[in-house]
């Protein structure tokens, strides 16, 4: 059999046309997700109604004679983002539907309305935006500095200043590329402040990239941190949207800024480490940046890996992850104190934290209990029994719950078969609606086969597992 080198290349591969980045509306009505309608990379905005399970599409696309500029273009080169049409929504505390789309923000106050430019000064070129809690303001990334401007259009103003050579609001490059941290600011619970990263590229040689197959024969400029070199200096900053008074926290003696999460009481949870990434500290701060203690020291005479488990539950605590048993578990911490009680145990790892039952005190998780070749969804009790959701079915498990609608969407990979997309039920896993793709016929067409198992021993009484 023989094919061209354009059906190798074409993106989405065999079989992985998959309807992506689920997300439960803020009433629980409705699952919002993007989705191909011909199984190619353009993505159109679908929801389910979650009262009768009925797919709903939504909308097709979005019109923009923009170019994407080049923190835009970097963004999705980083997050590895192929797909074309709609590919990032996001739901408003007042069901709106907030949707980037190039370098523009589109509004859709209600299905049955068309999405409305929220910005038309064609000099702003609005990268990342996101809405503000409350559901009221919108900031985003213009020209190096974060903006901010109402719902309805209204009130558009800058709200970061500095230097021209830095950059506030965006990620750096080690933090996007290697540390999965895309946000260069957040929110804070009360949506009166913002905390952003600056940037400071300037003792980083610039490195030329050339794209000789251009006809316009344009360079790409990278301050790329070469290992061994300088790494950008980055701190935090912290500004009133109102007074647009701004704080520094002060985090010299730290090479990477890996996590920030804003708490009650308008504090902030920052995760500090070494350039060797042997060291985590966990500082609490206030909104006008004053260190308030240290929460969590940990060292690792390896390396510490960062998670995204940081939840709130409503005693107050916090669900946290931790690998120093050397297996990852979760935690909840109290950050008044510092105190952490574990949660689960054993030889087998926590991949995720998926959400928090208010009703039940039930705990749900994805972790490779069954087998360290298979991820699974789980759910722990408050006497601590561990009951499997989705072991019936092999492979691994992608999940997203939610608890008060006892339902949650689950992305299954396996060996065996093209992967499933299916909404289950939370207690039962009953099947209750099936939106996978169609069977992609070049799985057939290419003689494409499941890879086989295989297990090399190791002298350690141990083995290593491959395919």
């Amino acid at each position: 059999m023989s094919f061209s080198i354009e059906e190798i290349a074409k993106f989405p591969y065999p079989g992985m046309s998959l309807p992506n980045s689920f997300q439960f509306s803020p009433d629980n009505l409705f699952l919002g997700y993007l989705k191909s309608s011909n199984s190619d990379s353009k993505m159109s905005l679908y929801v389910i109604d979650l009262q009768n399970f009925q797919e709903i599409k939504i909308l097709d696309d979005l019109s923009s004679s923009k170019i994407e500029s080049f923190d835009e273009q970097m963004r999705r080169q980083r997050l590895r983002q192929l797909s074309t049409g709609i590919t990032r929504f996001s739901w408003m505390k007042g069901g709106q539907i907030l949707l980037p789309h190039g370098e523009q923000i589109y509004i859709l106050d209600d299905f049955d309305s068309q999405p409305r430019l929220l910005i038309e000064d064609p000099e702003i070129k609005a990268v990342s935006p996101q809405s503000s809690p409350d559901g009221t303001k919108i900031a985003f990334v213009n020209n190096g500095d974060i903006w901010q401007v109402n719902l309805d259009g209204s009130d558009l103003k800058q709200i970061t200043f500095g230097d021209s050579y830095k950059t506030r609001g965006v990620a750096d490059y080690i933090a996007q590329e290697e540390m999965g941290r895309a946000n260069g600011f957040w929110w804070s619970l009360d949506s009166k402040f913002v905390a952003f990263s600056e940037v400071d590229n300037s003792q980083i040689p610039a490195f030329k990239i050339s794209h000789l197959a251009d006809n316009n024969h344009q360079d790409e400029i990278h301050y790329y941190p070469f290992v061994g070199s300088e790494n950008p200096i980055v701190r935090i900053g912290i500004v009133n949207t109102d007074s647009l008074e701004c704080s520094w926290i002060d985090t010299s003696g730290y090479e990477y800024i890996p996590r920030l999460n804003w708490v009650k009481s308008n504090q902030i949870l920052v995760q500090l480490q070494n350039r060797e990434q042997t060291k985590l500290d966990v500082n609490l701060y206030n909104n006008s940046g004053k260190l308030l203690g240290t929460i969590i020291k940990e060292q690792s005479d390896f390396w510490i890996n960062i998670h995204e488990a940081f939840q709130n539950l409503p005693d107050g605590k916090y669900v946290w992850t931790s690998e120093k048993t050397g297996f990852r578990h979760l935690y909840d911490l109290d950050i008044t104190s510092g105190e952490l009680n574990q949660i689960t145990s054993g030889d087998w790892q926590i991949d995720s934290f998926e959400g928090f039952n208010k009703d039940t005190n039930e705990l749900f998780f994805t972790a490779t209990k069954d087998s360290e070749l298979e991820k699974h969804l789980y759910m722990i009790n408050k006497e601590g029994s561990i009951d499997s959701i989705s072991s019936n079915r092999s492979g691994i498990h992608n999940v997203k719950i939610n608890c008060d609608q006892n339902i949650y969407i689950d992305v299954n990979h396996a060996l065996s078969q093209q992967p499933r997309v299916e909404l289950r039920n939370l207690k039962t896993d009953e099947l209750l609606k099936d939106i996978s793709p169609d069977k992609d016929v070049r799985i057939e067409q290419f003689g494409l086969t499941p890879p086989k198992l295989l297990k090399i021993p190791h002298e350690k009484s141990a083995y290593l597992n491959s395919a």
